[in-house]
């Protein structure tokens, strides 16, 4: 998929990661395969999508990206252990982008 925007990379202003992998289970059922899937979905996603576009956008000194959090994850639930830490993550990834690529003209948000 990523490979089909990058011709289009460079006219993209806003870009919006919303991806996640809803896994309820309590955290004992959870398949170590589970947990790496919602990480893969929410946080790494993230990662290759964004630098599909970040390094335009910087280099006009213009965009936004909006990653997209959960307001559940805030406190983490019960049974919600592999989601939660995906989002986690996100937010992470979302606040360390922000601090590197303000200064260089994009905005990154996260929003829960």
């Amino acid at each position: 998929m990523i490979a089909a925007i990058e011709p289009y990379a460079d006219r993209i202003d806003v870009w919006v990661h919303n991806a996640h992998l809803l896994t309820i289970r309590p955290f004992v059922e959870t398949a170590a395969g589970e947990f790496e899937q919602a990480w893969r979905v929410a946080c790494l996603g993230a990662m290759i999508s964004v630098q599909a576009v970040i390094a335009h956008m910087a280099a006009r000194s213009d965009g936004t990206i909006i990653l997209t959090g959960v307001t559940a994850g805030l406190p983490g639930g019960a049974n919600f252990s592999a989601f939660v830490s995906a989002k986690f993550a996100l937010r992470g990834l979302a606040q360390s982008l922000a601090r590197e690529f303000a200064p260089k003209g994009v905005h990154i948000a996260h929003r829960p």
